[in-house]
């Protein structure tokens, strides 16, 4: 590494602090365990000009997942949760689900596991308008909950997770990806596993043992000082804003009852770079063990379906597909038949043609350069091998992978 080159990272700072995207920020980074850069510029108050320094204080937002799925790990491997499990099995209303499908709300056929919560294929989003389910999640999470934080604080993290329960999904659980609520119903799932509340859990479990002392949910009187306000740009300009964000409170001076387990979270650089080096480390931060090394690899390792996202991404650039291809990837990777009408679905979605048969040419390969003789689907001659968008059909881990899991823990 070339560590004369690391003071470019503060430039880049200093010119977004200069054009108003942001007021201030600070950076840390370590390599072999050990710090080599600090940078800090901008301000954490710009009213009151208090800079931005390394005891600031932020809210973590998304950056809380992964604190959530190490939490979720720690009790697998106590053997009090499955990753195969059915949520149904801690919070009973998530027994009777429903599916957006084709313009219509249907009863699913398979339930949501722990691994789709981990995996965000649970069929939860953050909200929008394409479907009903969407439209449900926006006007729970930007419109009641924003406001329950702010006054009553009295729906927690379980109510948040039972009210989602009587929603449609998007999808049918396993088949897609979808960014959204999955980490915040692992908190409650949490809850109810350990029979603790969230936040007792994390504290218990992680921040204790690793010396996170300016981690949690809110922030008390005595290190509101430290708090970075929030900013939002308006004309051009960066202006204070004092409203919650999903279910977060903005001051963060009370204890809230909704403990989001996917952006609840606040702390200090600091704290999280030990979060950070304990999963580097394999599960392992100054002497203090969280996770075993081999649950840190399995946590870590790739959870897609990867002969159907090779084959997505190729039919994705010409356009057309034939079922019998969508089929045969589907089983190459374990989906169910059921799986993969679903994903049928989703590739019309996203505008590429299904057809019913093969289409005379020559073949199309789903795998690596090396793997190619072993994996093979026909293709027209306008395939291109490059292409490198993005891909929505998605698939968790397979038995096998939790087979391994499982052994190394015996």
């Amino acid at each position: 590494m070339n560590v004369a080159r690391l003071s470019e990272i503060e430039n880049v700072m200093k010119t977004g602090i200069k054009n108003k995207h942001i007021s201030g920020c600070n950076c840390l980074v370590f390599k072999d365990n050990k710090e080599i850069a600090y940078f800090e510029n901008g301000y954490r108050d710009i009213e009151n000009k208090i800079p931005f320094t390394r005891n600031t204080i932020c809210r973590l937002f998304s950056m809380t997942k992964p604190i959530t799925a190490v939490a979720t790990m720690i009790l697998v491997e106590k053997g009090i949760l499955d990753l195969y499990q059915n949520i149904g099995d801690f919070i009973p209303e998530f027994y009777n689900l429903s599916v957006c499908k084709n313009g219509k709300v249907e009863k699913c056929y398979r339930p949501i596991l722990i691994k789709d919560l981990l995996n965000m294929t649970s069929g939860y989003s953050y909200g929008g308008e394409n479907d009903e389910s969407e439209k449900e999640i926006s006007k729970l999470l930007y419109c009641f909950l924003n406001d329950n934080v702010a006054n009553e604080n009295n729906f927690s993290t379980l109510d948040l997770a039972k009210k989602l329960a009587s929603f449609p999904l998007s999808f049918e659980p396993g088949t897609n990806y979808q960014y959204g609520l999955s980490a915040d119903i692992l908190g409650a799932v949490i809850e109810v596993a350990s029979g603790m509340k969230f936040s007792e859990f994390l504290k218990k479990n992680i921040f204790e043992p690793l010396g996170m002392n300016d981690t949690d949910f809110y922030v008390p009187e005595e290190k509101q000082n430290r708090l970075a306000k929030v900013y939002e740009i308006k004309d051009g300009d960066l202006n204070k804003a004092e409203y919650c964000n999903l279910g977060i409170q903005n001051k963060m001076i009370l204890k809230p009852a909704f403990e989001s387990g996917g952006a609840g979270l606040n702390s200090t650089i600091d704290d999280y770079v030990k979060f950070c080096l304990m999963l580097v480390n394999k599960g392992v931060y100054d002497g203090k063990r969280i996770l075993q090394e081999k649950t840190v690899e399995f946590l870590t390792d790739a959870r897609l379906s990867e002969n159907l996202q090779k084959l997505i991404k190729r039919a994705k650039k010409v356009g057309i597909v034939s079922r019998a291809m969508v089929e045969q990837a589907c089983e190459m990777d374990g989906l169910s038949a059921e799986e993969a009408e679903d994903a049928l679905v989703r590739i019309s979605e996203i505008g590429v043609n299904i057809k019913e048969e093969y289409d005379e040419g020559e073949e199309l390969s789903i795998g690596d350069d090396e793997e190619e003789e072993n994996h093979s689907f026909r293709r027209s001659e306008s395939e291109d091998e490059d292409d490198d968008s993005d891909i929505d059909i998605k698939h968790s881990d397979n038995s096998i992978a939790m087979q391994e899991f499982l052994s190394s823990h015996q």
